[in-house]
């Protein structure tokens, strides 16, 4: 288990070093192409980088958590993604799907104020992360599928419960360090669709 934990901290190390040394040599805007281990280690972050949400939105979605563990937790949620990232968010009406879009932030928040007694997130199957493929902006991009449980519970009744497939979008961007006049590069979040609603 030891040796499984120090070869993932090597591989990450070596892939951010990697692409540090393609940034420092001004290749900010060519394709960068990853190594088996720099594409492993890669999508080992992007996958860190969604547990992190999950934890987050199940601490916000707690209604016995306190409310300045809560902000704290909206706060580093939203540092998770790019700026004007989008969140869909679905619920079945009468058997029909319906789809509604928040800004990250004010999704988080909404999910803070349902009028439910006790809410309950459970993410699983987490699919493996895709290649990146660079987009026009000079960001590379990945996607990952995620499957989320959702149950509304009131006074010891479950009220509302569905199932939900998304895409989590990961983004890599060379994001430039004024202290060090370097540019780095930084996964973060992007867009989160639905695929699909069950009950």
């Amino acid at each position: 288990m030891k040796n499984n934990v120090l070869f993932i901290i090597i591989s990450i190390s070596f892939f951010s070093i990697s692409l540090s040394s393609y940034a420092q040599h001004g290749m900010r805007h060519e394709t960068i192409h990853l190594t088996g281990d720099e594409l492993k280690a890669f999508k080992k972050q992007a996958e860190q980088k969604i547990h992190e949400l999950q934890n987050f939105i199940s601490i916000i979605g707690n209604k016995s958590e306190a409310n300045g563990i809560k902000d704290i937790a909206i706060r580093s949620a939203v540092d998770l993604f790019i700026k004007d990232a989008v969140i869909e968010v679905s619920y079945l009406k009468s058997g029909v799907e319906k789809i509604n879009n928040y800004w990250i932030k004010k999704y988080l928040k909404r999910l803070r104020q349902l009028r439910y007694t006790k809410v309950e997130i459970k993410w699983y199957e987490l699919a493996h992360v895709s290649q990146l493929t660079r987009g026009d902006d000079g960001r590379y991009y990945a996607t990952a599928t995620v499957y989320q449980e959702f149950t509304g519970i009131k006074d010891g009744v479950i009220i509302y419960r569905d199932k939900t497939q998304k895409t989590v979008e990961i983004v890599l961007d060379n994001q430039y360090d004024p202290h060090f006049k370097t540019y780095n590069w930084v996964i973060k979040l992007g867009d989160i669709r639905v695929k699909s609603t069950t009950n």
